[in-house]
């Protein structure tokens, strides 16, 4: 067991690596009575096509799967993990990424046997013919609900037009059509190659004793056997570096258009610490040059051009990156040059020291508030699943500077119109 600690917050977390390979992060919150526990799979919706470390053998999933696996896990006898988990006052969730799968609780009794309800319900599939036959025609049911969606039609249009063959353009949940096809030997198989715990990783937060915890999911690990393990290898299909379209355009019953604009980009290096701070540089000068609090959106929000609806962020996972803005708008047209305008002069200038300066202090601000809060769990989690900790965001954000956040940026954002894509959800009748 490592013991850490940040002593200018006061802050004090353990790890230990257990049976079977899992690595479990408790972190106490003094004055908690709250817990809140999330356990991560390192299995997502881009994992389709994989090839096993050991033997090499290549498997071909449906789209889809990993989505429908996490509602698999938590059916079962008596109601399934959510009835045991309201039996005890505890809450329950999971949901799937794309490149990892949680499953979480959150309570204020009953800890250790909760725990022991997620780490049963995670590593013990009980699939029947009956609850995959169900689970299909409620998943296709929750496709089609986020197709009346706009904001998911708008983000998925974009995908698509930025994403030739990379599986981050298919919906998490896959399409009706790929639910359908798939069988109980196919979960059944992705839980073997997947749900391993060295393939996992447990965080636990809020009010309580990390020796306590530790012990108890070791004891619970121990008594079970695990077969040597090899992660499966995702198979990256040759993605062009210009999008595949520069526009696409819905209609829909809204009562002002949405639009969304983004810019393909390289992934950084998946190992180290340096996407990371890629990763908050980038934001850190998309704060500074778009954030609410800048000239730029002041002007567009007093000419009529944007509303309250309006982000700007970037997403990076190991073999894919892009930055997104997004908002309403009534000239969709107007909106997306004058962003595109913004961000080019960013990518060529940078943004004023004073910008970025009170863009740290901002991200800085949120970063302060979140960990008060034992959710903070599910950031760590993503960190940690890259091989970071989530004390690490403070210290690049210490540590960055504002020409090294530019050239972070220049390296990431290409102002080249063919990186450029563009979805737009119309007024239906315009």
């Amino acid at each position: 067991m490592k013991e850490f600690r940040r002593e200018a917050l006061d802050e004090r977390w353990v790890e230990d690596r257990l049976p079977g390979g899992l690595i479990v992060t408790v972190w106490p919150k003094r004055g908690y009575r709250k817990v809140y526990a999330v356990v991560g799979v390192r299995f997502g919706s881009l994992d389709c096509r994989v090839r096993t470390g050991d033997t090499g053998e290549r498997f071909a999933f449906p789209a889809g799967i990993a989505h429908f696996l996490e509602h698999q896990l938590f059916e079962g006898p008596s109601g399934g993990v959510f009835a045991q988990y309201a039996a005890r006052g505890a809450s329950a969730n999971a949901f799937t990424g794309h490149e990892r799968t949680a499953y979480l609780f959150s309570a204020t009794d009953d800890v250790q046997e909760l725990l022991d309800v997620l780490l049963e319900a995670v590593l013990t599939p009980r699939f029947t013919e009956a609850t995959v036959s169900k689970e299909k025609s409620v998943i296709t049911q929750e496709i089609m609900m986020y197709r009346d969606h706009p904001d998911w039609q708008c983000h998925q249009g974009l995908l698509q037009a930025m994403y030739r063959h990379h599986p981050v353009r298919t919906d998490i949940a896959g399409t009706a059509e790929s639910v359908a096809a798939i069988t109980k030997d196919d979960l059944v198989r992705c839980h073997e190659l997947f749900y391993h715990p060295s393939n996992m990783r447990l965080v636990v937060a809020g009010g309580v004793e990390p020796e306590a915890v530790l012990d108890h999911v070791r004891n619970r690990l121990a008594a079970r056997s695990f077969l040597p393990f090899r992660a499966p290898e995702r198979e990256k299909p040759e993605e062009p570096e210009t999008t595949v379209e520069r526009e696409r355009r819905i209609r829909m019953p809204v009562s002002m258009p949405r639009c969304m604009i983004g810019w393909k980009s390289a992934a950084p290096e998946p190992e180290g610490i340096e996407p990371l701070r890629r990763e908050i540089a980038v934001r850190l000068v998309l704060e500074a040059a778009l954030g609410k609090s800048t000239d730029f959106y002041d002007r567009l929000y007093r000419e009529g051009l944007a509303t309250d609806v309006f982000s700007a962020d970037f997403h990076c996972g190991t073999d894919f990156a892009h930055v997104i803005v997004g908002g309403e708008t009534p000239n969709p047209e107007a909106w997306a040059r004058r962003v595109r305008d913004e961000i080019r002069r960013a990518v060529e200038s940078g943004v004023p020291e004073h910008a970025f300066e009170r863009a740290r202090r901002k991200k800085t601000g949120s970063f302060l508030r979140m960990i008060q809060s034992p959710e903070a769990a599910n950031e760590w989690l993503r960190l940690g699943m890259r091989g970071w900790s989530l004390f690490d965001v403070l210290d690049h954000l210490d540590a960055l500077t504002a020409d090294e956040a530019w050239q972070l940026f220049r390296q990431t954002v290409s102002p080249d119109d063919d990186r450029l894509a563009m979805s737009v959800v119309e007024t239906e009748g315009a």
